[in-house]
């Protein structure tokens, strides 16, 4: 394995400023806001503004200055002094500005800029990290493949990981200091660190974050290896610290690198002597059989060995039967591990994934073995940048089909965070069905290539565990709430909020959930009909109080007949999945005393999708019922 140290590399990004600093336009007139913001390429929506008046008791003098220029007040936002207006889309927007910053009672003018929608991008990226991010860039006097990367970026719209998933890294140790892995170390919650008992009788003795098999002891940092061994090679005492960088260093802290899994937990193991830096075959099944123990979901081990051991074996087997996921190298050296007797990927487990090293333009690297039936998959491994040992804000520049498994190990722990749910078989079913076909790895067309012909793709498995955990979304609720004369009645002119309540009942998560009602008929206007309502989970309803921006319906103001308004509601979610929800709204086009045909029982009914009626009763109809049970009560005291 090749490995280039990059002692002391400062990766922490500077950010300069893209614009004005909120304090300098908070100097400025809004005219002057406006027009710098144009001139550093903002764009608008014409004919739309938005005023912050001084007070609530200044809204006249804003309105009647905003009709002068032809404009009409959507709404206000709440109780607020800010007030939406509808202006014509031709009125020069500067001279609308202008207008209503020189009224009497306005704070503040501004207009209604779009905004660009961007993938969740983490702020310790750059382009060295190809394997992230492949836009053809040149690393090491190579010219990359643009997309010939893993798919990190679409993939962080569904998650960014939970260290709940823990991740065993079975090899050398993790260097615990290292300022990009020092918070994603596993914690033993059951055992106290300080008085050298076994508290939670794994036996192991003050096990806090895992253990030294090699020597026998609660601290399995690396640092303690010799350089070489004794036999004068290299001591790989980097080895684990580079995996776990590429597998989950920390996302978005400001500095250094970020891994597939920004959130992860590593459960630290260290089966090398100090003395020797070398380790047995039983020290690695001990290993295993910790992460049994203790919770591990993914097992990572980067080394091999061509004496097959059934107690190896066996220990990976009920690894398996207890729900984790066996990742492993295909190793390097440019042979076909078909040929080859190779432990531990070729013991005689389901939930395992084999993968060897890809390069920046999508090809297995000169230096990696492959295999038709013994090898999964590919994933990059070739000058690959990770954290490294010789300090806490040092890294390394490295190639070798250890890394890929880093990689996997990572992709395997994010689509489990996105998908909770999902079995360990299925959770492999997902990263292998989504995976990125290669001709160039295809067996069919290709002597050095691997059993699926593809290469990792975090994305693709997410669109994959989508399909083996769906959402399901439904309407519940519909929350009405009318804004005009406070009666809870909808009249003509007045316009009413409403906020729909969508529930998952499905298997899997529904992420970025956007709802949108369709225009009702019966004469009602939308102003606004889409609303965000974030993620939901299985099970899950979301939050109409924490609902920004409400539906919003309004009655022609020459509304004469009462009438019942359809309404059709769609709900969507971030792979373009449409869920449909019907319900009706009660209009009350007579005097606030009066309800449909004249009988006074109100307005403002709703029924949700599921036929359950719920009715938001107005002040009239209240009267009548509190009348009704009040003669109800003198009758039976008769």
């Amino acid at each position: 394995m090749l490995r280039r140290s990059l002692l002391a590399l400062a990766l922490t990004l500077a950010a300069a400023p893209a614009g004005a600093a909120p304090d300098i336009i908070r100097d400025m007139t809004p005219l002057d806001a406006f027009v710098r913001n144009v001139a550093q390429g903002g764009r608008y929506l014409p004919g739309e503004v938005l005023v912050t008046a001084r007070s609530v008791d200044h809204r006249g003098q804003v309105v009647r200055a905003a009709e002068a220029k032809g404009c009409r007040l959507v709404r206000p936002f709440g109780r607020r002094p800010l007030y939406l207006f509808e202006c014509p889309k031709a009125i020069e927007m500067t001279s609308l500005i202008q207008h209503l910053q020189d009224t009497d009672g306005v704070r503040w003018v501004e207009a209604s800029y779009y905004e660009d929608e961007e993938a969740t991008r983490p702020d310790d990226l750059d382009a060295r990290q190809w394997y992230h991010e492949n836009t053809g860039q040149t690393l090491d006097n190579v010219a990359g493949t643009e997309g010939a990367d893993i798919g990190s970026l679409d993939a962080w719209d569904f998650s960014v990981g939970d260290r709940r998933r823990v991740i065993l890294i079975n090899d050398v140790g993790v260097y615990t200091q290292h300022q990009d892995l020092k918070d994603q170390i596993w914690t033993n919650e059951d055992e106290d660190c300080t008085n050298g008992v076994d508290d939670d009788g794994n036996g192991y003795v003050d096990d806090c974050h895992g253990f030294d098999f090699g020597d026998d002891d609660n601290d399995p940092d690396p640092s303690s290896l010799p350089e070489t061994k004794s036999d004068g090679s290299d001591c790989l005492r980097w080895h684990a610290t580079m995996i776990a960088g590429l597998a989950g260093a920390q996302g978005n802290n400001g500095v250094g690198i970020v891994g597939v899994n920004w959130n992860v937990s590593f459960m630290n193991v260290k089966k090398h002597r100090d003395s020797t830096c070398v380790s047995t075959t039983t020290r690695s099944i001990e290993a295993v059989l910790y992460a049994v123990d203790n919770g591990a979901d993914v097992i990572s081990m980067s080394f091999s060995d061509s004496d097959y051991n059934a107690t190896f074996e066996q220990a990976l087997q009920e690894a398996e039967r207890q729900g984790l996921i066996n990742v492993s190298s295909g190793g390097n050296g440019g042979r076909d591990d078909d040929t080859l007797s190779r432990y531990p990927n070729q013991y005689d487990v389901t939930n395992k994934l084999v993968v060897a090293n890809s390069n920046n333009r999508d090809r297995l690297d000169s230096s990696s073995n492959y295999g038709a039936t013994t090898v999964d998959m590919v994933a990059p491994g070739t000058y690959v940048m990770s954290t490294s040992l010789e300090g806490p804000t040092t890294y390394s520049i490295g190639t070798g089909s250890s890394y890929s498994a880093g990689f996997a190990a990572g992709a395997v722990t994010l689509t489990w965070a996105a998908f909770p749910m999902l079995t360990a078989t299925e959770v492999l079913t997902a990263i292998k069905d989504g995976a990125q076909h290669l001709d160039n790895l295809d067996c069919t067309l290709a002597a050095r290539c691997v059993k699926l012909g593809s290469r990792i793709d975090t994305h693709g498995a997410m669109l994959k565990a989508a399909e083996l955990a769906p959402a399901n979304l439904g309407l519940v609720e519909l929350y009405f709430e009318e804004v005009g004369d406070g009666d809870g009645v909808l009249e003509a002119g007045e316009t009413a909020f409403l906020r729909p309540a969508v529930h998952n009942d499905g298997r899997g998560p529904a992420f970025a959930v956007g709802a949108a009602l369709v225009a009702p008929d019966g004469g009602l206007s939308v102003d606004r009909s889409g609303a965000a309502l974030g993620d939901l989970q299985p099970g899950e309803t979301n939050d109409t109080a924490e609902l920004a921006e409400p539906w919003v319906v309004s009655v022609p103001s020459d509304c004469k007949q009462a009438f019942t308004a359809n309404l059709e509601m769609t709900f969507t979610d971030r792979l373009g999945r449409t869920f449909s929800g019907t319900g009706t709204l009660d209009v009350t086009c007579q005097d606030p005393g009066a309800g449909p045909g004249g009988d006074g029982s109100g307005g403002g009914g709703m029924v949700n999708e599921g036929g359950c009626t719920h009715t938001g009763l107005g002040r009239g109809t209240l009267r009548w019922l509190l009348l009704g049970l009040l003669l109800l009560a003198v009758r039976r005291r008769r």
